[in-house]
């Protein structure tokens, strides 16, 4: 979870050293891996499984690792890690980055 930096939109004044953030984007889960095996799928009588069966099966776990995602602590984190990721490149670089803190930019 985090931003697409190649979404966001920056003015550059390299006079001043300054970049100025113009346009953040919204927070969005960036990867969803989701490695889902299946244990026990032998058909018999009672336990017919098709192919759109286990499609199913793993996008509702999909689903459900998104919500969960979203009411965790990881779309703070991944704020707190934007803000230091663009501090330390203002401070490496000595260029000031404005608004320097995506929390403030995003209420």
């Amino acid at each position: 979870m985090g931003y697409d930096f190649s979404e966001m939109e920056w003015e550059i004044d390299e006079a001043n050293s300054r970049i100025s953030i113009k346009k953040i984007p919204e927070i969005k889960i960036l990867s969803n891996c989701t490695d889902i095996n299946y244990y026990n799928m032998e058909n018999g009588i009672f336990n017919k499984f098709k192919p759109e069966d286990l499609n199913l099966i793993k996008d509702q776990c999909t689903s459900q690792i998104e919500q969960v995602a979203w009411q965790s602590e990881l779309p703070h984190a991944a704020l707190e890690q934007a803000n230091v990721l663009l501090a330390e490149i203002g401070k490496i670089h000595k260029w000031e980055i404005t608004p320097l803190k995506l929390l403030d930019a995003q209420g």
